[in-house]
């Protein structure tokens, strides 16, 4: 929030432009590095504590556990990105923001907000502690940021599928109000396929 907040006045006074973009790409930069340092113990702190065998004994299946994590998980995420549609009435009070605009961004960021938590979900079932799975969670939230620098560098189909892989590449259109099936296609997939191989690492391990 303390983040978005100077980039949120350094665009409106500086540059005097109403629009919620920059802050969108600010916030999606920092998700990366704060969603697994505040996430990290979803499911390892259940392994340490030995309540997630307690779990089993009971009537719910591997994978509403590993739902339940999540969807608890997001619905904390919209409780910490709600303060900012606080700029979103700033500038509807002061100017002429493209609405649309602000409201894809926030679907995108929501979006990506949720392929992180999948990915934190993911390495804290695989993690003995809560260092290991936050260092392995940012290392694959930002292989997937930056994975699209290489579709650069390889040409053909082989830059084709890298640039598509990679997380920047789509939510930098929910930035700037881009609004496809391809890119929410992207996303959803993404966390649906982690949070599946999430309930086989854990059937694994336990």
């Amino acid at each position: 929030m303390f983040i978005t907040g100077i980039v949120f006045s350094f665009n409106v006074v500086a540059h005097h432009q109403a629009t919620l973009s920059p802050v969108f790409e600010v916030a999606g930069i920092t998700l990366i590095f704060f969603i697994p340092i505040l996430m990290n113990h979803l499911l390892v702190r259940e392994f340490q504590r030995g309540t997630l065998e307690l779990l089993m004994t009971s009537p719910v299946a591997l994978w509403e556990i590993v739902l339940g994590k999540f969807l608890a998980a997001f619905l904390f995420l919209v409780v910490m990105v709600a303060p900012t549609i606080a700029y979103l009435f700033i500038l509807i009070y002061f100017g002429q923001p493209d609405l649309p605009v602000a409201l894809v961004g926030y679907f995108g960021l929501f979006l990506f907000g949720g392929l992180l938590i999948s990915i934190v979900v993911m390495s804290s079932a695989m993690c003995t502690n809560r260092l290991t799975a936050v260092i392995l969670s940012v290392a694959l939230a930002a292989f997937l940021w930056l994975i699209g620098r290489l579709g650069a560098v390889f040409n053909g189909s082989v830059g084709a599928i890298l640039t598509y892989l990679s997380s920047q590449y789509h939510f930098l259109d929910f930035v700037v109000g881009v609004l496809t099936i391809s890119n929410i296609t992207y996303f959803v997939s993404m966390i649906v396929a982690i949070l599946y191989l999430t309930t086989h690492i854990l059937k694994i391990r336990l």
